[in-house]
């Protein structure tokens, strides 16, 4: 199966604030945040159509398999919080307007190689496509900056959200982050246009301008996702 891009309307302000609470019991109390975020996981599966068909689309979950992956009570799996997170994260997101494409599509690699001959480095790169980790969302809106082994913990927590396929990320960037992205893509783009070789290079860049115009119009960032 191909790996694509997919985009989505997101507020990461939001997100936090619903976290907020529970976040710092993560690496204080992993049993009792675990029981409290997969109760509030497993009910967004059966409440939630978004949840429900982005856990279908990046890893062919359902309701029942979600309920057999995560156990009852806390098993000393981080990676069991990462994933009732993710499915949080679902519940936040909605889709971009039904005339955008949604994302770079499988288009996001020829893109990656536009962005590289135009002489972008592979950090600013890495931003337009996958976004920030959620590690980095720990550290700007959930961290009170402790240097502890519980704040540690927590944050590789965060950085495991993402779909568990080969080559999977979720990512995320501020309203203001793909602005300013927009406007370092129309400030480069006649060295963006010189480094066109083809038809997909140029279909690449065209979905790149569309994903960026929708942050302009709205009051969320983005969510991005690239699974396969």
């Amino acid at each position: 199966m191909a790996i694509s891009h997919d985009a989505y309307h997101f507020d990461p302000k939001a997100f936090a604030e619903e976290l907020r609470a529970e976040a710092p019991r993560i690496g204080k109390q992993p049993a009792d945040a675990y029981q409290s975020l997969r109760c509030a996981a497993v009910q967004s599966v059966r409440k939630s159509e978004m949840v429900q068909r982005l856990a279908d689309a990046y890893g062919g979950w359902d309701e029942t398999t979600i309920a057999q992956e995560l156990p009852q009570l806390w098993s000393n799996n981080p990676a069991d919080l990462s994933f009732c997170l993710l499915l949080l994260l679902y519940r936040r997101v909605s889709d971009l307007e039904p005339e955008n494409d949604g994302g770079l599509g499988t288009s996001w690699r020829v893109f990656d190689g536009v962005l590289q001959r135009a002489g972008w480095d592979n950090s600013e790169r890495e931003l337009f496509i996958r976004g920030h980790n959620f590690g980095v969302f720990w550290d700007r809106y959930l961290s009170d900056n402790t240097q502890s082994s519980e704040a540690a913990k927590t944050r590789d927590v965060f950085e495991g959200i993402r779909p568990a396929a080969i080559a999977a990320s979720a990512g995320w960037l501020e309203r203001s982050e793909a602005i300013a992205l927009k406007q370092r893509l129309d400030a480069d783009k006649s060295r963006i246009r010189s480094a066109l070789r083809n038809a997909d290079d140029l279909e690449a860049l065209r979905r790149a301008e569309e994903l960026l115009q929708m942050p302009a119009s709205h009051d969320k960032g983005l969510c991005l996702i690239v699974s396969g």
